[in-house]
């Protein structure tokens, strides 16, 4: 503990420090911690996994404008549609890992205007496509090329790709807009924050399946706005200290702090 690490029962802050009685999360805050530098170190990882997460927000975004463009074409061929004859061109299978998708092509002719489209369809209709019977089209009278063999099937297939967007979306929203959150928070607290000290009252480690090594810290500080003592608590990967025995509990942990709802360990 430090010398001058004192309040009433020993969470008050301290001045000036030597970083070796500081268990830090990020070492590089050494320097800020004992008032050799202005700012806080950035932290690498938010912005790392902000730029790993945007290709999968793009493709959301890609999702959900596909998502609504098949529900308008849907829509269309509900209100305004037109039954005329086609005939199957084309079928072929998808497989994945459990899944298997059918397809087919087909023409079909409107005011003297041919047109070929390729559908995703039920087995049944997958199987009479090898036959040279004609179909019944569906078509929308305002343009001809947005057309279906089966209005309950697509219907069907467009709900399953507006959960499938709302659960991708959501999950990977909620990551992207946490980081957000997190990068506006740093920064908040890297022009309005100050450091205050705290310790710690629990501390744990593990390996993951990829042997990365991960730490939770469990820890108490005393809030200097509200007077009261805040117990959290912060897990992180730091596979530098695989081999590095974690510290004692009662150890000090430095807080960059702003407000009871805006601090980070440092």
């Amino acid at each position: 503990m430090f010398d001058n690490y004192t309040s009433a029962d020993g969470l008050a802050s301290a001045h000036n420090p030597s970083s070796a009685d500081v268990f830090l999360v990020n070492p590089r805050n050494d320097a800020f911690v004992t008032g050799r530098a202005d700012k806080p170190a950035r932290d690498a990882g938010t912005g790392c996994m902000m730029l790993f997460l945007l290709p999968f927000v793009v493709a959301g975004l890609v999702i959900t404008t596909w998502t609504v463009l098949q529900w308008r074409d849907w829509l269309v061929l509900s209100l305004s549609g037109a039954n005329t004859k086609g005939y199957f061109t084309d079928r072929s299978i998808s497989e994945g890992d459990d899944s298997t998708s059918y397809f087919v092509n087909y023409r079909y002719v409107v005011d003297d205007r041919e047109y070929t489209r390729k559908d995703q369809v039920s087995y049944a209709t997958y199987e009479q496509a090898a036959s040279d019977a004609p179909i019944q089209v569906l078509y929308f009278t305002g343009d001809p090329g947005i057309a279906t063999l089966d209005l309950n099937y697509a219907r069907d297939l467009r709900t399953f790709l507006t959960i499938f967007s709302l659960f991708w979306d959501g999950f990977v929203g909620l990551i992207f807009f946490g980081g957000v959150y997190s990068v506006i928070t740093n920064r908040r607290l890297a022009q309005n924050g100050h450091v205050i000290f705290g310790e710690i009252t629990h501390i744990t480690s593990r390996y993951d399946s990829d042997n990365d090594y991960y730490i939770e810290v469990k820890y108490r500080f005393y809030s200097p706005f509200s007077g009261k003592y805040i117990d959290a608590k912060h897990k992180f990967q730091d596979n530098a200290r695989k081999n590095v025995p974690l510290p004692k509990h009662g150890k000090a942990v430095a807080i960059l702090y702003a407000d009871d709802k805006s601090y980070r360990l440092l």
